[in-house]
């Protein structure tokens, strides 16, 4: 990887450092900024920003502030400013819209997998259970209990807790605090089954978002754990 410069020159604080046009690169680009009045402003307020601002500009003070501090700076009057926002204006929009540039955020998945995946999976477990049988009760069961049935609707409930919890506070908190949740509920709320809840969902829930999210790119929605952490 080559550093180059995208000005039309080299700069005077390093002149080691090659354009990019030296090195076949038919790029330029420089920083610019501006003062704009309203377009009804009168003219005479007009001419007398321009006259102190070119004054500011082309000053000494001035000069040596922005050369001290590694910046050229270059005075370019209303018209020549102009045309130099519309070139930059061009350049941007061009490279924005570039195939090379789309392609940088195009994923392979969209933000629906992850939810799809954990309906397919729970089909496939319906299925399984049909095609072995385990769905049929023996004679000598009894029917499932009113507390047994409202264990089973809770997974359901769990699914749909994610879908509208997970845009507001991130994946991660959200998979890790119902995995707990589910785990606590299903399970026998000893000191023993916490400790194995909490270690599961600290191993599985990073472990599926660098899965889906880091390896596969899916967009998994990041909220503000997952911004403190950098992930």
């Amino acid at each position: 990887r080559s550093l180059g410069v995208m000005a039309d020159e080299r700069l005077d604080q390093f002149p080691q450092v090659p354009t990019f046009q030296e090195q076949g690169v038919d790029w330029t680009l420089t920083g610019w900024r501006g003062v704009c009045m309203p377009k009804d402003a009168p003219p005479e307020v007009t001419r007398r920003l321009v006259a102190a601002l070119e004054r500011v500009a082309n000053g000494e003070e001035y000069k040596t502030f922005m050369r001290n501090s590694g910046f050229d700076a270059l005075w370019e009057p209303a018209d020549e400013f102009g045309r130099t926002m519309a070139l930059v204006d061009e350049q941007l929009g061009s490279l924005l819209t570039s195939p090379a540039f789309r392609a940088m955020h195009q994923t392979r998945f969209g933000p629906m997998f992850f939810p799809r995946v954990l309906f397919v999976l729970l089909g496939l477990v319906l299925v399984a259970l049909v095609a072995t049988g385990g769905l049929r009760r023996p004679e000598h069961v009894e029917p499932l209990s009113r507390r047994g049935l409202i264990r089973s609707a809770e997974i359901v409930i769990w699914v749909v807790a994610y879908l509208v919890l997970v845009e507001t506070a991130g994946f991660i908190p959200t998979a890790a605090i119902l995995t707990v949740l589910l785990m606590w509920r299903l399970g026998k709320r000893s000191i023993v089954h916490w400790v194995t809840a909490l270690a599961f969902t600290a191993i599985v829930v990073p472990l599926t978002y660098l899965v889906f999210a880091v390896a596969l790119r899916v967009p998994l929605p990041q909220r503000w754990l997952e911004l403190w952490l950098g992930w």
